[in-house]
Protein backbone atom coordinates (compact mmCIF):
# COMPACT_ATOMS: atom_id res chain seq x y z
CA UNK A 1 0.00 0.00 0.00
CA UNK A 2 1.29 3.36 1.09
CA UNK A 3 4.81 2.22 2.03
CA UNK A 4 5.26 0.66 -1.42
CA UNK A 5 3.70 3.67 -3.14
CA UNK A 6 1.05 1.55 -4.84
CA UNK A 7 -2.19 3.09 -3.56
CA UNK A 8 -4.76 4.94 -5.61
CA UNK A 9 -5.37 8.46 -4.33
CA UNK A 10 -8.81 9.92 -4.98
CA UNK A 11 -8.62 13.70 -4.78
CA UNK A 12 -11.42 16.21 -4.71
CA UNK A 13 -10.36 19.72 -5.68
CA UNK A 14 -12.10 22.42 -7.70
CA UNK A 15 -11.63 22.14 -11.47
CA UNK A 16 -8.73 24.28 -12.63
CA UNK A 17 -7.39 24.74 -9.10
CA UNK A 18 -3.59 24.85 -8.78
CA UNK A 19 -3.93 22.70 -5.65
CA UNK A 20 -4.16 19.51 -7.70
CA UNK A 21 -0.76 20.03 -9.32
CA UNK A 22 0.76 21.25 -6.05
CA UNK A 23 -0.45 18.10 -4.29
CA UNK A 24 0.59 15.67 -7.04
CA UNK A 25 4.34 15.32 -6.06
CA UNK A 26 3.47 14.77 -2.40
CA UNK A 27 0.68 12.29 -3.15
CA UNK A 28 2.91 10.45 -5.68
CA UNK A 29 5.13 9.39 -2.77
CA UNK A 30 2.44 6.94 -1.61
CA UNK A 31 0.15 6.55 -4.63
CA UNK A 32 0.90 5.31 -8.12
CA UNK A 33 -2.54 6.23 -9.41
CA UNK A 34 -3.80 9.76 -8.71
CA UNK A 35 -7.36 10.45 -9.81
CA UNK A 36 -9.04 13.86 -9.84
CA UNK A 37 -12.56 12.93 -8.77
CA UNK A 38 -14.31 16.29 -8.93
CA UNK A 39 -15.04 18.96 -6.35
CA UNK A 40 -13.92 18.96 -2.72
CA UNK A 41 -15.32 15.88 -0.99
CA UNK A 42 -15.72 13.77 -4.14
CA UNK A 43 -12.53 11.80 -3.54
CA UNK A 44 -13.52 11.09 0.05
CA UNK A 45 -16.96 9.88 -1.08
CA UNK A 46 -15.51 7.64 -3.79
CA UNK A 47 -13.01 6.14 -1.33
CA UNK A 48 -15.83 5.33 1.10
CA UNK A 49 -17.94 3.68 -1.61
CA UNK A 50 -14.89 1.85 -3.01
CA UNK A 51 -14.03 0.37 0.38
CA UNK A 52 -17.66 -0.63 0.98
CA UNK A 53 -17.65 -2.43 -2.38
CA UNK A 54 -14.33 -4.07 -1.52
CA UNK A 55 -15.82 -5.36 1.75
CA UNK A 56 -18.84 -6.71 -0.14
CA UNK A 57 -16.52 -8.49 -2.59
CA UNK A 58 -14.67 -10.18 0.27
CA UNK A 59 -17.95 -11.14 1.97
CA UNK A 60 -19.57 -12.64 -1.14
CA UNK A 61 -16.37 -14.44 -2.11
CA UNK A 62 -16.11 -15.93 1.39
CA UNK A 63 -19.71 -17.13 1.24
CA UNK A 64 -19.22 -18.67 -2.19
CA UNK A 65 -15.95 -20.33 -1.24
CA UNK A 66 -17.30 -21.74 2.04
CA UNK A 67 -20.30 -23.14 0.15
CA UNK A 68 -17.99 -24.76 -2.39
CA UNK A 69 -15.67 -26.13 0.28
CA UNK A 70 -18.67 -27.72 2.02
CA UNK A 71 -19.20 -29.52 -1.29
CA UNK A 72 -15.58 -30.73 -1.29
CA UNK A 73 -14.25 -28.16 -3.75
CA UNK A 74 -10.87 -26.90 -2.50
CA UNK A 75 -10.69 -23.07 -2.34
CA UNK A 76 -7.60 -22.95 -4.57
CA UNK A 77 -9.40 -24.92 -7.30
CA UNK A 78 -12.47 -22.72 -7.01
CA UNK A 79 -10.33 -19.56 -7.18
CA UNK A 80 -8.45 -20.83 -10.24
CA UNK A 81 -11.77 -21.18 -12.06
CA UNK A 82 -13.35 -18.00 -10.68
CA UNK A 83 -10.28 -15.86 -11.39
CA UNK A 84 -10.39 -16.93 -15.03
CA UNK A 85 -14.06 -16.10 -15.24
CA UNK A 86 -16.53 -13.28 -14.68
CA UNK A 87 -16.74 -13.68 -10.88
CA UNK A 88 -13.18 -12.51 -10.26
CA UNK A 89 -12.41 -9.42 -8.20
CA UNK A 90 -9.46 -8.03 -6.29
CA UNK A 91 -10.75 -10.05 -3.33
CA UNK A 92 -10.49 -13.34 -5.22
CA UNK A 93 -7.27 -12.42 -7.01
CA UNK A 94 -5.30 -11.08 -4.05
CA UNK A 95 -6.92 -10.66 -0.63
CA UNK A 96 -8.32 -14.16 -0.18
CA UNK A 97 -5.36 -16.15 -1.59
CA UNK A 98 -2.70 -14.02 0.13
CA UNK A 99 -4.36 -13.10 3.41
CA UNK A 100 -7.17 -15.59 4.08
CA UNK A 101 -6.15 -18.99 2.73
CA UNK A 102 -2.71 -18.43 4.25
CA UNK A 103 -4.47 -17.58 7.55
CA UNK A 104 -2.08 -14.61 7.88
CA UNK A 105 -4.78 -11.91 7.88
CA UNK A 106 -2.02 -9.35 7.52
CA UNK A 107 -3.03 -6.88 4.82
CA UNK A 108 -2.49 -4.10 7.41
CA UNK A 109 -5.83 -2.35 6.95
CA UNK A 110 -7.78 -2.66 10.18
CA UNK A 111 -11.40 -3.59 10.57
CA UNK A 112 -11.79 -0.32 12.50
CA UNK A 113 -10.73 1.70 9.44
CA UNK A 114 -12.91 -0.39 7.13
CA UNK A 115 -15.90 0.06 9.44
CA UNK A 116 -15.27 3.83 9.49
CA UNK A 117 -15.18 3.99 5.69
CA UNK A 118 -18.31 1.86 5.38
CA UNK A 119 -20.19 4.04 7.87
CA UNK A 120 -19.01 7.14 5.98
CA UNK A 121 -20.36 5.59 2.79
CA UNK A 122 -23.70 4.80 4.38
CA UNK A 123 -24.01 8.25 5.92
CA UNK A 124 -23.33 9.77 2.51
CA UNK A 125 -25.58 7.65 0.29
CA UNK A 126 -28.79 7.84 2.25
CA UNK A 127 -31.08 10.74 1.47
CA UNK A 128 -33.89 9.12 3.44
CA UNK A 129 -32.90 8.12 7.00
CA UNK A 130 -34.75 4.81 6.50
CA UNK A 131 -32.33 2.52 4.62
CA UNK A 132 -35.23 0.45 3.30
CA UNK A 133 -36.46 3.48 1.36
CA UNK A 134 -33.06 4.64 0.15
CA UNK A 135 -32.65 2.13 -2.67
CA UNK A 136 -29.26 0.71 -1.65
CA UNK A 137 -30.06 -2.76 -0.28
CA UNK A 138 -26.71 -4.37 -1.07
CA UNK A 139 -24.64 -1.51 0.34
CA UNK A 140 -26.88 -1.70 3.42
CA UNK A 141 -26.40 -5.45 3.78
CA UNK A 142 -22.63 -5.13 3.34
CA UNK A 143 -22.52 -2.38 5.95
CA UNK A 144 -24.50 -4.52 8.38
CA UNK A 145 -22.09 -7.45 7.89
CA UNK A 146 -19.04 -5.22 8.39
CA UNK A 147 -20.60 -3.77 11.56
CA UNK A 148 -21.26 -7.30 12.84
CA UNK A 149 -17.65 -8.29 12.16
CA UNK A 150 -16.43 -5.13 13.90
CA UNK A 151 -18.54 -5.97 16.97
CA UNK A 152 -17.45 -9.61 17.04
CA UNK A 153 -13.78 -9.33 16.07
CA UNK A 154 -12.85 -5.85 17.28
CA UNK A 155 -11.27 -2.93 15.49
CA UNK A 156 -7.70 -4.24 15.67
CA UNK A 157 -8.56 -7.23 13.47
CA UNK A 158 -7.38 -7.07 9.87
CA UNK A 159 -10.22 -6.25 7.49
CA UNK A 160 -9.71 -9.58 5.70
CA UNK A 161 -10.88 -11.31 8.87
CA UNK A 162 -14.47 -10.45 7.93
CA UNK A 163 -14.44 -13.87 6.23
CA UNK A 164 -14.66 -15.32 9.74
CA UNK A 165 -18.37 -14.44 9.76
CA UNK A 166 -19.06 -16.94 6.95
CA UNK A 167 -16.63 -19.42 8.43
CA UNK A 168 -18.41 -19.36 11.79
CA UNK A 169 -21.87 -19.50 10.24
CA UNK A 170 -21.01 -22.45 8.01
CA UNK A 171 -18.53 -24.26 10.23
CA UNK A 172 -16.07 -24.17 7.31
CA UNK A 173 -12.58 -22.69 7.48
CA UNK A 174 -11.09 -21.23 4.31
CA UNK A 175 -7.52 -22.47 4.19
CA UNK A 176 -5.13 -24.32 1.95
Amino acid sequence: GAAAGTLTAMLGVPEGSPHMEHARPLVAQFAKNIVHCGPVGAGFAIKAVNNTMMAAHILIAAEGLTALKKHNVPPEVALAAINGSSGRSWATLQRIPDNVLSRKFDYNFSLELLNKDVQTCMDGVFVDPDPAKAGFPLLTLGAERVATAFEQLGGDADHTEIVKLSEAETGTILDR
